[in-house]
Formats: C-alpha cells, sequence, structure tokens
C-alpha cells in the first residue's frame, strides 16, 4: 500500500511531518496530489483516501492539514498545492477573489453545525447565553485563524455576550482539535467547537447547536489551486470527494451533505 502523509508547508517549502501508512514501492506513473484541507476534516479525508485509492492506484494523495488561516497563506506564496477545503467559506472567497482558484472547480459540498459541549457530567439546560454564569469559569474557543473560532466569536455577539466571557476564554490559535482536549481535560468547562468534532470524543456532550441565525452557514467547498500541476487528476479527485460513497463517509462523520 501507498504512504498516505500529512505534510506541513511554509511558504513555497514542503516538508513531511508524518506518514500514516507504510511504504512498499512506488509505480512509475504514481502522481502525488496534495490536499491542504482543515483540521475538521483529518479523520473523513483518511477514510475517504482508502476508498480513492482503490479506484486510483496510481494517485498518492499527500494532506496538509493545519489552520484555514495558515493553508491560505501557504497557497498564497506559492506553496505547491493541488486541492484546498477550507472549513469555512471566507478563505476560499479570498483565494477566488486572488485569481489563485480554479473557480469552475469550485463546490460547496458540506456544512457542519457549531455546538457548545462539555463533559458528560456537566449540568443539563445549558444553552449559549448561559456561557456568562459563574459556573463557567474557563471556555474553549478557536482564535480567529480557524474556522470554529470565527463561528463562535459570530455566535458570541450575536447573543451580545463576547464582551463578557472573553475574559474566560481559552484561545487556540492552530488545530481545532485542541478546543475538543481543552474540555476532555478539564482545562475548560466548556468549548464551542463543529459538531464534527464533538462527535469525535466519547468523554463529552453537546449542551446545544448554536441558534439559528446566530452565525454565516459553516459550508465546506473544494478546489483546485490555480497553479496545480496536475489538474485532470485532481479535478478527479474533487469529483470523487463530491460523490455519493464519499458523501456517505463524509456523514458518518457528522458533515451535512449540501449537493
Amino acid at each position: 500500500m501507498k504512504r498516505r502523509l500529512f505534510l506541513t508547508l511554509t511558504g513555497s517549502s514542503l516538508a513531511l511531518s508524518t506518514g500514516l501508512y507504510s511504504c512498499t514501492r512506488q509505480q512509475e506513473n504514481t502522481i502525488a496530489l496534495t490536499v491542504s484541507a482543515a483540521a475538521v476534516f483529518r479523520n473523513a479525508m483518511a477514510e475517504i483516501e482508502k476508498l480513492y485509492q482503490k479506484l486510483k492506484p496510481n494517485i498518492v494523495i499527500n494532506y496538509n492539514i493545519t489552520s484555514v488561516e495558515v493553508l491560505k497563506k501557504q497557497i498564497e506564496q506559492g506553496a505547491p498545492v493541488d486541492v484546498y477545503i477550507p472549513a469555512s467559506t471566507n478563505p476560499m472567497n479570498e483565494l477566488q477573489a486572488e485569481g489563485l482558484i480554479l473557480q469552475t472547480t469550485r463546490t460547496d459540498f458540506v456544512k457542519n453545525e457549531i455546538v457548545l459541549i462539555a463533559l458528560k457530567n456537566f449540568p443539563e439546560g445549558f444553552e449559549f447565553k448561559d456561557i456568562t454564569s459563574s459556573k463557567v469559569k474557563r471556555v474553549a474557543l478557536g482564535s480567529k485563524n480557524i474556522g470554529a473560532g470565527i463561528y463562535a466569536k459570530q455566535i458570541l455577539d450575536f447573543l451580545q455576550i463576547y464582551d463578557q466571557v472573553k475574559a474566560k476564554c481559552v484561545f487556540e490559535e492552530q488545530d481545532v482539535q485542541q478546543i475538543l482536549k481543552y474540555v476532555e481535560t478539564g482545562e475548560a468547562d466548556v468549548g464551542i467547537t463543529f459538531l464534527t468534532e464533538a462527535k469525535r470524543s466519547d468523554k463529552v456532550k453537546i449542551l446545544a447547536i448554536a441558534p439559528p441565525g446566530s452565525h454565516t452557514p459553516a459550508i465546506s467547498s473544494i478546489a483546485v489551486i490555480k497553479n496545480s500541476k496536475h489538474v485532470s487528476e485532481a479535478k478527479e479527485f474533487i469529483k470523487f470527494v463530491t460523490g455519493d460513497e464519499a458523501k456517505a463517509i463524509l456523514k458518518n462523520f457528522g458533515f451535512i451533505n449540501i449537493n
């Protein structure tokens, strides 16, 4: 089986970070696609890649997984990326405005819910507005660099409580998974994150789903990067990710299909 790698890209440089599978031999005609995806997609994309490898044995998918802001900057600086999958619409909108994606390949394909989480022994009947309560000493939030943080601030602003709670917030700068860890370890009483992240843990429960209209829809799109050297193969990968088999996997991880 080919090795699927998670990569860290800085500017136009590229370095290997973690190998997930053992490597046997590479075919001479192997093509490697670099897919830059928000951390919220990490587990789902690992499962999708397993299926895709059976369909396209000559394609190796190298995933670059980090915060959406870092991914966007890497692309802007010319990093060798073929496909981009952010967790929110703004980074894709900005890259499109800069002419850095192939606009005709852009597809909105899943959306997420934003939820309030706590350990399972936390009292029931707790809503987002109750974060101001003295029962909550620490709140885990993403910073403006990650999608979960952008949505969390929108929700708290909508409820007009952000200024009241920001002093007790623990902000995560890059990895959405860390928000869940803060709650799991008791470093935070509650956290605001994606539904897909909450579903990864058997230690936490969902206290509430964000009120309707409290944030822009958490829609994710996928597109080919304009300077990709493997446009045809990247388009084929997108076709698979937005197809029925991949949709079923995404749904299992808590994503809501929209096409």
